[in-house]
């Protein structure tokens, strides 16, 4: 849930009164992200399964997180012109857990990097 805020961040993105949609209310990504973009001063909207007319939704969007664990369920009818999207996919192969190897590595690597400046 970090890295979509570290990506917005990044990228120059001010969140300061953008509606933004997330697709998804899971513990691990969508709520997280909700109220990291909450804290970011955003105009948050959650959906799931049971949203009424989900492209309508997220075509209001300036911002639209896809976090629902489904792919290929956002297409363009959910994207308004000049929106920034996120797209949250998981993978459950190799290529995940290498991932996490390196995720893991970098923060023991930053970890050694600070021990060895103090």
């Amino acid at each position: 849930a970090e890295a979509v805020i570290e990506m917005l961040d990044y990228a120059g993105v001010d969140l300061k009164g953008k509606r933004a949609v997330v697709i998804g209310r899971s513990l691990v990504i969508g709520k997280p992200v909700a109220m990291m973009l909450m804290k970011k001063n955003a105009t948050v909207t959650v959906c799931h399964t049971k949203t009424v007319d989900m492209p309508g939704v997220c075509k209001g969007a300036e911002v639209l997180v896809a976090a629902a664990g489904v792919a290929k369920m956002v297409d363009k009818s959910f994207v308004a012109d000049g929106a920034v999207v996120i797209d949250v996919g998981i993978m459950k192969t190799a290529i995940c857990v290498v991932m996490l190897i390196l995720k893991m590595l970098q923060r023991t690597l930053l970890y050694v990097h600070r021990f060895l400046e103090e």
